[in-house]
């Protein structure tokens, strides 16, 4: 979560400004890849990304997801168990 929110973790951006990637397009679709592409835009976390906004019953945005996820502990749960996913699985591609 620390990552999603400070923008230091598993993104083209940010692994471009500590030299770890030549440019700063996501491997998946190609768009800029900065802080909050992955959770919000990239199609590849599409389905995901749905299924937790209905659990949650509303749209996420950069504006709202801190709100979103201290209204309530199912909020936080639905929203961390969605980051996490996205975060873990592109960090362990990025090893490989």
């Amino acid at each position: 979560m620390a990552q999603f929110l400070t923008g230091h973790g598993e993104n083209g951006r940010y692994l471009h400004k500590i030299g770890k990637r030549e440019d700063e397009s996501c491997v998946d679709c190609l768009l800029t890849d900065g802080k909050d592409h992955a959770v919000f835009e990239c199609p590849r976390w599409y389905g995901e990304r749905n299924e937790a906004f209905s659990k949650i019953g509303g749209v996420l945005t950069p504006d709202n997801i801190v709100q979103k996820m201290c209204q309530n502990e199912t909020d936080w749960g639905i929203i961390q168990r969605f980051i996490t996913l996205v975060i873990g699985t592109r960090e362990r591609e990025g090893r490989q």
